[in-house]
């Protein structure tokens, strides 16, 4: 215990010795440093108390290493840059589409400043509704700036539509209504009304007859609706119409008057007339009017054809006319035979205008009616001679004036007031036969 006191009293000593010494020898480095002589203490770094700043440079704190004394230094150069800056001031605010600007001042020399830009905030978007959307309606949100207030966009909120509640029905079918039913909208209280199911129809019981139909008036019947009874029906019963028999002929038609017929209704007896339209020919034939060549008693059998032949005498200078004969019953026209200084010409002419309708135009003249080899026109059209053709007759018959005019064309003939009716047992019909008779050999 007393060894460590003794060594601390040494040390005591020395430091103290040494801390005389510094100080001493501080009183003579200050002298020295003013006559230039360095000092006497053993200054050591220690650190640094404040770094160099736009205004004054470093200032650092020494030691010394003997007697602990302490000396601060101004070392180095000030730092352009190392400004203490103070808080920013605004000169411009900014806002949210435009930038401001600020500035701060340097707390160690208030002539240095610094300015900056400030960016603009741009907004922030804030969600508000203008309009709330109904069932039926839209709305209207808008996004606008919590900031500025600056309407951004705006956005329709579609209509949400009804809210049905279930269907209830307040009418039931009839027999000419469907149903009805309802419901209304949990959110707005709308109600609508529908259709439910389909009408029922009517349940109809047997048709009741008020008035039986007849042949030529309705009758009338009615039924009633079994499930209702206010429903009724009314019909009418169509007339059932004649009941008609076979049509009986009471008078023939023919090429100059009408006929008549006549039916009976098997149902009431009510008689029905009608005429019967005069006949046609659709496929006459026209002849020169003369004997018959089924009549001919010079050639019994010869045949079986109604066409006429018509025998005349060449020799007379003159005109001969003759009838030209429909069907063998209706005159329609003439044909006249020109004999001139032994010339032979043939002409002819039609009644009638448009009932009259030639479809084969043919005549001929012939020696004796035992040429006629054919019986039909179109079996002789070799010898067809032409309308007002001149025919040397020595030449063509030898000097023979007992000759045959064959004419038999085609027609269709239709009834006209024009025509007239063929008397084929005339008096003068008769006679005329007689001498056309006469002739024939």
């Amino acid at each position: 215990m007393f060894k460590n006191a003794r060594i601390a009293k040494v040390v005591f000593f020395a430091a103290c010795l040494t801390l005389a010494l510094c100080i001493a020898g501080s009183a003579m480095a200050t002298e020295i440093t003013s006559t230039t002589h360095v000092s006497d203490h053993v200054w050591v770094y220690t650190r640094n108390i404040s770094a160099a700043n736009c205004s004054t440079p470093a200032i650092n704190l020494y030691t010394c290493s003997l007697c602990g004394a302490t000396e601060e230094r101004r070392e180095g150069a000030s730092d352009p840059n190392a400004h203490v800056w103070g808080d920013w001031n605004i000169s411009t605010p900014a806002t949210c589409v435009t930038s401001g600007t600020r500035y701060r001042q340097c707390m160690l020399n208030v002539h240095h400043t610094q300015e900056d830009v400030i960016a603009a905030y741009g907004h922030t978007p804030t969600e508000r509704i203008v309009t709330v959307a109904t069932c039926t309606t839209t709305g209207l949100k808008e996004i606008y700036c919590a900031r500025c207030g600056q309407i951004i966009s705006t956005e329709v909120i579609p209509a949400t539509n009804h809210s049905w509640g279930p269907w209830t029905t307040i009418k039931q079918a009839t027999c000419t209504e469907p149903g009805e039913q309802t419901h209304s909208c949990t959110v707005c209280g709308l109600t609508e009304n529908a259709p439910f199911g389909s009408a029922l129809g009517h349940n109809w019981g047997s048709w009741q007859i008020i008035n039986a139909a007849t042949c030529e008036s309705n009758g009338l019947r009615t039924r009633v609706c079994l499930r209702d009874a206010s429903h009724v029906e009314t019909e009418v019963i169509p007339a059932t119409g004649h009941n008609w028999g076979p049509w009986v002929v009471t008078k023939q038609a023919n090429f100059w008057e009408e006929g008549i017929r006549e039916r009976t209704c098997t149902i009431c007896g009510l008689k029905q007339t009608e005429k019967i339209p005069t006949t046609t020919f659709p496929n006459a034939t026209v002849c020169a009017f003369g004997p018959r060549l089924k009549e001919s008693n010079l050639y019994p059998n010869y045949s079986d054809k109604w066409y006429m032949f018509t025998p005349f005498d060449a020799s007379l200078n003159g005109s001969q006319t003759y009838e030209l004969v429909a069907a063998d019953s209706v005159i329609v026209g003439d044909v006249t035979l020109n004999i001139r200084d032994g010339y032979l010409t043939v002409d002819y002419s039609l009644k009638g205008g448009d009932a009259i309708h030639i479809t084969l135009e043919f005549f001929t003249v012939l020696n004796s009616i035992s040429d006629l080899s054919q019986y039909e026109p179109e079996g002789l059209m070799y010898l067809k001679i032409n309308r007002n053709q001149a025919i040397n007759l020595y030449e063509k018959f030898g000097g023979d004036t007992h000759l045959v005019l064959y004419f038999c064309s085609r027609c269709s003939l239709t009834q006209s007031p024009a025509f007239k009716s063929l008397q084929y047992n005339s008096t003068a019909h008769k006679s005329l036969l007689s001498a056309m008779y006469a002739l024939m050999d």
